[in-house]
């Protein structure tokens, strides 16, 4: 019978000598299953510092606890922090848990910052722009759809000029239909 050639190595975790087959003289960094278990446990750890106190922990790195210990993690459930809205620029208070994701201050200006268009125009300009223009021309000067420009204009309360109206004021000539936008929004001063 052959002997079998070996290499002789040093575990990485205790130090011991081991021998192994020179194919697995590479490859292989332990003497036993205990010292590699040990050995990447050590591998994979993170040190953590606690948000609440301070102190530096060492955690597996797949492990999610961010607290030293439930004393800790206790006292962050009621942790507020101060942030400011990114859409009105007030200070508001939130969760710590939610720092980093929290960004408005209220369902008000999440919801003005999900619109498409953030600049609308104001009832004045509306009122003038559909006087001078179609609803579809107003749509492609802020990139909505008419509907989105009648929808602007019942929150103004304004009517929008139908077919026939539309006709008659394209007839009319720029001086006049300025006059015209004058003449409602003094009408609108008086009734409002």
């Amino acid at each position: 019978m052959t002997e079998r050639r070996t290499v002789v190595k040093v575990c990485e975790w205790c130090g011991d000598e081991y021998t192994t087959i020179p194919s697995h003289a590479d490859r292989r960094r332990y003497c036993s299953v205990e010292c590699a278990g040990n050995g990447r446990r050590r591998e994979c750890s993170s040190r953590r510092k606690c948000p609440n106190c301070g102190k530096v922990f060492v955690v597996q790195s797949w492990n999610p606890k961010w607290t030293c210990s439930k004393k800790c993690a206790d006292a962050m459930k009621t942790h507020r922090v101060m942030k400011r809205c990114e859409v009105c620029g007030k200070s508001y208070e939130t969760h710590w848990c939610r720092r980093l994701t929290s960004r408005f201050c209220s369902v008000e200006c999440l919801a003005r910052a999900k619109r498409k268009v953030m600049r609308r125009p104001t009832k004045r300009q509306l009122t003038a722009l559909l006087v001078h223009h179609t609803l579809v021309s107003i749509g492609e000067m802020y990139g909505v759809t008419p509907n989105a420009v009648r929808f602007w204009a019942k929150q103004y309360g304004l009517s929008w000029p139908n077919k026939a109206e539309r006709n008659r004021l394209q007839a009319l000539k720029p001086s006049q239909r300025d006059k015209l936008v004058e003449e409602l929004l003094t009408d609108d001063c008086q009734h409002g």
